[in-house]
């Protein structure tokens, strides 16, 4: 079966429609051509590179752990793998290219992460409050969206997140769980205009925790 076959069978509140999961398609193409890019260049490999191919590595375990229906297992992995791409995301040296692509990979892993947990309690009989759990994801979700917006100025990441969030609404049945959504999606939205005009008026960029100050 399929990786979205087996996200049919269990599905979720948070379950995305099928044509949702091509951007894997994108992640690929760009981590090859980031090897492809590298491969040209005398210099040693660094440790970035190296962690964002166990990442890789990582998610093979957990397509296959899918596969068998080992959710937990699955869960393991992508932990696993999100934590490798958060700790290279947060170095602060990386090339524009190399972060480009961290940013569509780890976005769309934060999205894996979550849907494999509710289907993790879907499985165990543990899905008690489908509305609670969505609502409770939404919003870890957008508020790492967020921080991210402001602390690293960039807008990939959003892209990924209204991808995801866009065919998670077309699959929803609840009315609150549509509205919020829709909130959602206004919010960043605002975020990045906010941002734009933060960087306009050269407004110090917004460090987390840390109060707005004018140069």
């Amino acid at each position: 079966m399929s990786v979205w076959d087996i996200s049919d069978k269990y599905f979720t509140s948070i379950t995305p429609i099928w044509y949702t999961f091509s951007i894997w398609m994108l992640i690929y193409i760009a981590w090859i051509s980031l090897w492809l890019l590298n491969a040209f260049k005398i210099e040693k490999v660094s440790w970035h590179y190296i962690a964002l191919s166990w990442a890789i590595i990582s998610i093979l375990g957990w397509i296959i752990a899918w596969q068998l229906e080992y959710f937990f297992l699955s869960l393991v992995f992508d932990s696993i793998c999100l934590y490798l791409l958060f700790s290279t995301y947060l170095y602060k040296e990386n090339k524009k290219y190399f972060e480009a692509v961290l940013e569509i990979f780890l976005w769309w892993m934060l999205v894996s992460w979550l849907a494999t947990l509710h289907i993790f309690l879907l499985a165990q009989g543990w899905y008690f409050s489908p509305l609670f759990l969505t609502i409770f994801s939404l919003s870890i979700w957008i508020c790492v969206t967020l921080f991210y917006v402001f602390y690293k100025d960039t807008h990939l990441q959003v892209f990924v997140y209204f991808w995801a969030l866009q065919w998670i609404f077309t699959q929803q049945e609840s009315i609150i769980i549509r509205c919020i959504i829709l909130f959602n999606i206004i919010t960043v939205s605002l975020a990045l205009i906010i941002n734009k005009y933060i960087t306009k008026y050269q407004i110090k960029s917004i460090k987390p925790f840390k109060i707005l100050k004018w140069k």
